[in-house]
């Protein structure tokens, strides 16, 4: 098994044992390995001021610890260990940041894989990403929320706006997504039943940067009618909104919309039923 090295300081160690990669174990390295090697890293058991910025979560939530990255623009993450679903994480956060006066960025919900995914695909994990900012803080607030195991994690990090403003801010972060092609960022993640294993999966684009399309072929002990009634409750979850459904003998679908600003998302999914399944869901922008 592939090591992840966590030094042998307590708070690094629980740190890096619930954040290692799935397929990893956790390695205690001396502290003097720590020092050269990860000089810029510190780890504590105290909430540092800087993230201070939130107020009382539920029970549901545990204080894991913090960390430090010294670096020309020092940031620090704090992580706590909670019962909910990521989902529920994720929202119970968000809302106590947003009304505590913290504006979003535009750059909500991002995931660590895109398309049809096998429902145990650990390395496509859920990652629900945010970004805030506040001038009177003169910082910014990374939330992220991610399944790990029976539980989730809430992990903040907080920098600082190093003298420019939220708007400044909020516009580089527009540009900088304009500039990747965000029509990925849109694309859901669809995770297959249990009873459904996929036999590959791939997305691709086209018209430079309107359209962008996930497929996959499954098989096993499903219906079409089930497929869709499937992924129909993780598409809301991740923004769209449903406008119509169609159904055939041998195949079903239906059409998504989705609001990102001034941008439009219009999503299809196609179920088809042959000896096997045959799915895609289409994002086109207008």
């Amino acid at each position: 098994m592939t090591c992840a090295r966590v030094a042998c300081l307590s708070p690094f160690a629980l740190l890096g044992i619930l954040l290692t990669p799935p397929g990893y174990a956790a390695c205690c390295v001396d502290e003097d390995i720590a020092d050269a090697f990860l000089p810029h890293l510190r780890f504590s058991r105290e909430l540092p001021a800087e993230l201070d910025v939130i107020g009382a979560l539920p029970r549901e939530f545990a204080f894991i610890g913090a960390q430090e990255m010294n670096l020309s623009n020092p940031s620090y993450t704090a992580a706590w260990r909670s019962e909910l679903a990521e989902d529920e994480t994720y929202e119970v956060v968000d809302s106590i940041l947003v009304n505590d006066g913290w504006r979003p960025l535009p750059n909500e919900r991002s995931y660590t894989s895109y398309g049809f995914v096998a429902h145990d695909d650990r390395r496509g994990q859920l990652t629900l990403t945010r970004g805030y900012c506040r001038d009177d803080r003169g910082r910014t607030l990374w939330l992220q929320a991610k399944a790990r195991d029976a539980q989730s994690l809430a992990m903040i990090t907080s920098s600082s706006l190093n003298g420019t403003t939220c708007e400044a801010h909020m516009r580089s972060q527009s540009e900088s997504q304009r500039r990747n092609g965000d029509i990925y960022r849109v694309l859901p993640r669809l995770v297959m039943p249990k009873e459904a294993p996929i036999r590959g999966s791939g997305s691709g684009g086209s018209g430079h940067g309107v359209t962008i399309h996930a497929q996959t072929i499954a098989g096993g002990a499903v219906t079409l009618d089930g497929l869709l009634d499937h992924f129909a409750p993780q598409l809301r979850r991740q923004g769209w909104a449903l406008d119509t459904t169609f159904r055939g003998t041998r195949s079903g679908g239906s059409i998504w919309t989705r609001q990102d600003g001034d941008d439009l998302h219009i999503g299809r999914l196609v179920v088809l039923e042959r000896e096997k399944f045959s799915l895609e869901f289409t994002v086109d922008r207008s």
